[in-house]
């Protein structure tokens, strides 16, 4: 019982602790990003981490999916796919 006790005692700093190791594993998953993706594309890529929090707080947490928002993700979704995708090569005619 005195372990439990002293154990919630120091569940915050437990919480914060994982927290902040957390972060450092986003940190170093975003250099591994960063050695293999140019910048330009990888950046805007960030965004959709807004959109897919706002899908699992729907499907989890229960939250309201609200239209205005609904379509904030499509945007967010449909922008990182225009990053992606690559444009064709056009063939230059020279006369």
């Amino acid at each position: 019982m005195l372990l439990w006790i002293c154990l919630l005692q120091r569940l915050p700093l437990l919480v914060i602790l994982a927290g902040v190791g957390c972060y450092a594993l986003s940190l170093l998953c975003w250099l591994a990003a960063l050695h293999s993706t140019p910048l330009n594309i990888a950046y805007p890529l960030l965004s959709t981490s807004y959109a897919l929090v706002y899908l699992l707080a729907v499907s989890i947490f229960a939250e309201p999916l609200e239209p205005g928002k609904a379509v904030g993700v499509i945007f967010i979704l449909l922008g990182a796919m225009m990053v992606g995708i690559k444009p064709a090569n056009k063939k230059h005619n020279s006369h």
